[in-house]
């Protein structure tokens, strides 16, 4: 098992001048709305190809109902025949197989509390779940005490530097 290594990438020199960031924060603005067009054009792309691909699945997906339909018709009525009498529930045919499998149980609850209540009342809380959970709002509330807690570490995830470059907007002339 080979182990991968993170390649560190070459530190860019730091600017020299105040012209210089400010030349480069306006490369920025450019290289961005250069960026955000390309992104809509691949948008646009995407959604015609995707239009084209979806009118020509459209009669394949019907044809697909109307012949899964017929296939279910026909075992649905020779089904003890295919199946040995219910022995099995699968049936192999030349070209695949066919098979008739039970969902997996489930449980579906209408009004929630009514039926929270009953549980409390005639099973003592048998089928009710009790979650416990650490407050970490309360927690940021009280970061004093927060921080005497063994285990509880209160910090910020750090300083992240952003550059915005002006954007200029169109207003619209009456």
């Amino acid at each position: 098992m080979s182990k991968t290594t993170k390649a560190k990438s070459k530190a860019a020199p730091a600017a020299q001048s105040r012209e210089e960031v400010d030349y480069l924060i306006g490369f920025i603005g450019n290289a961005s709305r250069k960026l955000t067009r390309l992104e809509a054009d691949l948008g646009d792309e995407v959604a015609a190809a995707k239009e084209r691909a979806e009118s020509l699945a459209l009669p394949l997906k019907a044809e697909i109902l109307d012949a899964q339909a017929r296939v279910q018709g026909w075992c649905e009525a020779n089904r003890a025949e295919i199946t040995s009498n219910g022995r099995t529930k699968t049936a192999g045919f030349t070209s695949g197989e066919v098979k008739w499998r039970l969902r997996p149980m489930s449980v579906k609850v209408r009004s929630v509390d009514a039926v929270i209540a009953l549980l409390k009342d005639r099973f003592q809380g048998r089928f009710l779940r009790t979650k416990v959970e650490v407050d970490k709002e309360a927690l940021l509330a009280d970061v004093e005490t927060a921080r005497t807690i063994p285990g509880v570490m209160v910090g910020s995830e750090g300083e992240d530097f952003v550059i915005e470059p002006f954007e200029a907007e169109l207003t619209a002339v009456a």
